[in-house]
């Protein structure tokens, strides 16, 4: 078989050329082919230090949101119906005032408390905007937050679960001082919109 075909290309007849430019147009078939795919490959690479690094600015968010969660603490004196002194502490930090705006619509009755909150990203050149969280709490005081932003395409979510401590070994005590606290924090990321 190789000796035909090189004994056709080696004729002076129109044949062998017909036959070269046949040879010549597989091979560049196969080269455009693999130039392709080698483009393709390279714009998903490409993509994936953006997608990479928006993950891990949600996660990150997600973490520090996490941390002071572990430390917060919403305390609150019920006397019989009502209820008085409630604070959250640490003060001052991302979530304070988002946190006890939920904690004291659950500490009057509420069964579900969301609100929304900003957190802005700092040190990351692929964010134009703030990471957006939304929070859900049940009347457990468990809490839902969900990370997200305009410009990234998934999502990161936290849960952490509601602690309760009541002072009075009484249930009948008329002031009983009350502490919730948060723990089995957990971040699932990587969710995509």
């Amino acid at each position: 078989m190789m000796k035909c075909l090189i004994k056709k290309l080696n004729q002076s007849q129109g044949a062998s050329l017909m036959l070269a430019l046949l040879v010549f147009l597989i091979c560049a078939m196969c080269g455009s082919v693999v130039l392709a795919a080698g483009t393709a490959a390279a714009g998903r690479v490409a993509g994936l230090k953006k997608s990479d690094q928006a993950l891990y600015t949600l996660t990150s968010a997600a973490g520090a949101v996490g941390e002071e969660l572990k430390t917060a603490q919403y305390s609150y004196i019920q006397d019989g119906e009502t209820i008085k002194e409630n604070t959250l502490t640490p003060e001052n930090t991302i979530i304070t005032v988002t946190m006890k705006s939920m904690c004291d619509m659950i500490a009057d009755g509420k069964t579900t408390a969301t609100a929304a909150a900003t957190i802005t990203a700092t040190g990351s050149d692929l964010l134009s905007d703030s990471v957006s969280v939304q929070f859900t709490m049940d009347g457990n005081y468990n809490i839902t937050a969900v990370f997200s932003s305009d410009t990234l395409d998934s999502t990161v979510t936290l849960t952490a679960s509601g602690v309760p401590y009541i002072y009075s070994d009484s249930n009948t005590d008329p002031k009983r001082p009350v502490i919730h606290t948060w723990g089995d924090i957990e971040i699932v990321s990587g969710e995509m919109k």
